[in-house]
């Protein structure tokens, strides 16, 4: 995925990592790539393990919302590889 950023490659090259990289998600989607062994969890104590959405539920959202950037303004971003900027623009104090 970060081969299809890197502007070392060609544009056909880059998308064609992009592609791929796509293709990967879209058959793993779902699949459980990380499995417990039987008894592991119960050996560290950890109980039953959690589907995503009780993950979720549990989560408290402590962030704040700095700005709002609409879709033409975040393209302008990228284009430019201002991210970063915009990280740490978002990161000074008030």
């Amino acid at each position: 995925l970060s081969d299809s950023e890197d502007t070392s490659y060609s544009d056909r090259k880059r998308a064609l990592f992009r592609n791929q990289f796509l293709d990967y998600a879209k058959a793993t989607q779902g699949v459980n790539v990380i499995r417990w062994s039987t008894g592991l969890r119960d050996l560290f104590g950890l109980g039953s393990e959690l589907t995503d959405a009780e993950i979720l539920k549990k989560q408290e959202d402590n962030s704040d919302l700095v700005s709002r950037i609409n879709p033409e303004q975040w393209k302008q971003i990228l284009k430019r590889k201002h991210r970063s900027y915009v990280l740490e623009l978002s990161e000074l104090d008030d």
